[in-house]
């Protein structure tokens, strides 16, 4: 389960990422296209290269939530086996206890 949500979470991350390095260019565009305008200019736009600059921008932010999730995962992965552990030993004790009341009760009927 913790897995599930790791990889998901990373694919959210990098779905986002994607169309907001999207978004980034496309407004990039139509600011240098105003630029023309204000400025009497006519500088093309290279909506490939905006994308290609992006992409190591877009990397970095995937590797970080990346290491992110996954230490957060492992966190939880170790504090779900302590209090398993945890667990386990006061259904013992609790098991015991039921046991060795139900002796003292037999017991106490078979005298």
């Amino acid at each position: 389960a913790l897995a599930a949500v790791t990889v998901g979470t990373v694919a959210v991350v990098a779905a986002t990422t994607a169309i907001e390095v999207s978004n980034y260019c496309e407004e990039k565009g139509a600011l240098q296209e105003d630029a023309n305008v204000l400025f009497g200019t006519h500088v093309q736009f290279d909506l490939e290269q905006c994308l290609e600059d992006s992409a190591g921008d877009a990397k970095e932010i995937i590797a970080e939530a990346t290491d992110t999730v996954t230490a957060k995962v492992s966190k939880a992965s170790n504090s779900a086996g302590q209090y398993s552990t945890e667990l386990w030993a006061d259904i013992k004790a609790a098991t015991h206890k039921a046991i060795d009341y139900t002796d003292s009760a037999f017991t106490s009927l078979t005298k």
